[in-house]
């Protein structure tokens, strides 16, 4: 069994306010619930962006640092679900 930390298990940086902000929170799930075949699209777009453009470049360089064109492939699996309690002891 896995014990959670309630305090360690919530959204941090948003405050209760802006949590009750309907069209905040819906602007924010936009960003935060991605499917899969979109954040491959975006992450391939953000790292063709870092090698197309000179100032990606000379960053990379400057911390000796090079990307490959192509996303790493492997086989991942799939696990079930775990149970979650929750609750205040």
């Amino acid at each position: 069994m896995i014990f959670l930390i309630p305090e360690l298990c919530s959204m941090t940086g948003i405050s209760d306010i802006m949590k009750q902000d309907f069209s905040l929170m819906k602007e924010i799930n936009i960003y935060t619930h991605v499917g899969p075949n979109e954040r491959y699209e975006q992450l391939n777009e953000f790292l063709n962006d870092i090698q197309e453009r000179e100032e990606g470049q000379k960053e990379l360089n400057k911390w000796q640092i090079s990307l490959d064109k192509q996303f790493v492939e492997l086989t991942g699996r799939t696990m079930e679900t775990e149970s979650i309690i929750y609750k205040y002891v």
